[in-house]
């Protein structure tokens, strides 16, 4: 797994289950402040770095500081 952390803005797209968004409904969007990502194939985890709950961090996962 890959973790980035230390993300400063990471802006979010909820499609509430759809598959994709069009039109008005981009407009739709979030912002997490001081974010982290946590994925491999799939995106397993994403939301403020301080909320990462430590048990899905493993000694494999490597870790990307994109502070900067």
């Amino acid at each position: 797994m890959t973790l980035l952390t230390n993300i400063a803005s990471l802006v979010t797209v909820n499609a509430n289950g759809a598959p994709f968004k069009t039109g008005a409904q981009l407009r739709d969007i979030g912002e997490i402040r001081d974010g982290a990502v946590l994925f491999d194939d799939v995106i397993r985890w994403v939301g403020p770095a301080s909320e990462l709950p430590a048990e899905l961090i493993t000694e494999d996962t490597e870790v990307i500081d994109c502070s900067g």
